[in-house]
């Protein structure tokens, strides 16, 4: 069975770029934790995440070995891990087999452009301007190939539309 989200998706009743209010409800296909937020993600979370991303697809076996082993981490942990991104909507997966062979639903620039969207919305709570100064600081501490890089991007979308 699909988690929401997943199922909502193979119907056709989410796009990638649907939008309500104005504001944009893709977060990865993930409406089914929050059309709000995209899911927080713990530190396994996270490097069970990277491996999947860097893989492309991975079954239990494959991130045990990658990810569990250095950790300490037995199977029935990282099968766990999987299921709940599974349920969190991070996860596809496809049974192989006797297993489950897990691919992710959104890109790893996806999901970090909607969960820092998501954090600099709750920070600045509307705040423009500040959020807008805040880039542009990071992006000079960064260093200056940082800031042209912004400068570029910003005329790209105005070029853009």
């Amino acid at each position: 069975m699909l988690p929401p989200a997943q199922d909502a998706l193979k119907q056709g009743c989410l796009s990638p770029h649907e939008k309500t209010d104005g504001r944009s409800v893709f977060f990865c296909y993930c409406a089914a934790v929050s059309a709000d937020r995209p899911p927080l993600l713990g530190d396994l979370e996270q490097a069970v995440m990277d491996h999947v991303w860097a893989c492309g697809c991975a079954d239990v076996h494959a991130v045990q070995e990658h990810v569990g082993r250095s950790r300490g981490i037995r199977a029935n942990t990282v099968q766990s891990t999987l299921k709940r991104l599974y349920h969190k909507g991070l996860l596809q997966r496809r049974k192989v087999s006797h297993a489950f062979v897990y691919e992710p639903t959104c890109s790893r620039a996806e999901w970090q452009r909607d969960t820092l969207g998501h954090v600099v919305r709750a920070v600045m709570e509307g705040e423009t301007d500040a959020m807008l100064a805040a880039f542009v600081d990071l992006a000079e501490r960064a260093g200056p190939d940082h800031l042209d890089r912004l400068q570029r991007l910003v005329a790209e979308r105005r070029r853009d539309g």
